[in-house]
């Protein structure tokens, strides 16, 4: 009788541990969400605009300004708040990149270079001769391997609304 209240007592403590993880996870997550949404909303008003439609995607947010027909972007990378802002009557096409690198095979990989996202991005290339502009929804920096699909879902949702934009049809 002794070791099942024993067993008992081990299991109730580890699943106590594992919710207080997922609890704390779950609020530095919000906390971080919290303070990249305040920064947006901040440079949404430095730079004059209203968004009617914005979507978090792991550390992006990124914004639609229809009346001005203007993409706001704002992505924390590092540590380091970055924001990009795009005039969409300059944009030729709008495109999902998603970008791949190698990775030196292993024991278990005799056939060659292993392929690993690197990062999924939505390149924006401009009708002058202006380099493209790359936002970034999933890179392995700053979003779970888990969150993948979600990003690159969220990729084609904005390329489909930006190109419904600039080729108007």
């Amino acid at each position: 009788m002794s070791t099942v209240i024993i067993a008992l007592i081990i299991v109730t403590f580890v699943v106590v541990i594992c919710l207080l993880l997922v609890f704390i996870n779950s609020r530095h997550r919000r906390k971080a969400a919290n303070e990249l949404i305040a920064h947006f909303q901040n440079e949404v008003k430095e730079n004059n605009l209203l968004i009617s439609k914005w979507d978090l995607a792991g550390k992006l947010i990124i914004g639609l300004e229809v009346d001005k027909k203007t993409i706001f972007a704002f992505q924390k990378h590092l540590g380091q708040f970055k924001s990009y802002l795009v005039d969409l009557s300059e944009v030729n096409n709008c495109l999902k990149k998603k970008i791949y690198s190698s990775k030196i095979p292993g024991s278990e990989n005799k056939e060659g270079y292993e392929r690993q996202v690197e990062h999924i991005s939505l390149q924006f290339e401009f009708i002058d001769e202006r380099p493209p502009v790359m936002i970034t929804f999933y890179h392995p920096v700053n979003n779970h391997l888990l969150e993948m699909a979600e990003m690159e879902q969220k990729t084609t949702d904005w390329e489909r609304l930006v190109k419904s934009i600039i080729h108007p049809n």
